[in-house]
């Protein structure tokens, strides 16, 4: 907002909102979920945002039950890991890289809690959407319940 501000017999134009005492208090920065973007587009980058994880659910999912119907001895962290391997690529250290990170962002805070094959899609739909999309810093989607809708609890 732009004010006028009078100084004696002049008067100055500047950028901000004037406080009861007549000093020029700061404009506030545009939140970090805005981007500084018209709604329009934050509307466009939630829905992409959105829909690249819907993909990597369904992909993940079906990993998931290929990988448990050719397996079937193999549960929780050591299925995932077959999911994951198969999704990243065979490199070991890639594979518990990705199941460590999942757990420490989703299965230990608030409170540590067991890996879930959820956890580890969160990580690899936000993971994925930045490797795809470089230049993005932050995303302004809850996933959450995008991922909850699309991969069953059971899992």
């Amino acid at each position: 907002m732009r004010t006028k501000r009078s100084t004696g017999d002049e008067s100055t134009e500047s950028a901000g909102d004037v406080d009861s005492s007549g000093a020029l208090a700061p404009t506030p920065l545009p939140s970090p979920s805005a981007r500084g973007r018209p709604p329009l587009l934050a509307f466009w980058v939630r829905w992409r945002e959105r829909r690249f994880a819907v993909r990597c659910c369904d992909e993940l999912l079906r990993l998931y039950e290929t990988a448990a119907a050719s397996h079937p001895g193999l549960s929780g962290r050591e299925l995932y890991r077959l999911v994951v391997t198969t999704h990243c690529g065979g490199d070991i250290a890639t594979v518990q890289s990705v199941l460590q990170r999942a757990e420490e962002s989703y299965a230990l805070w608030p409170v540590s809690r067991e890996l879930t094959f959820r956890d580890v899609v969160h990580y690899l739909a936000v993971s994925g959407y930045w490797d795809e999309h470089e230049g993005e810093r932050w995303i302004l989607s809850d996933l959450k319940p995008v991922i909850d809708a699309a991969i069953p609890s059971r899992f």
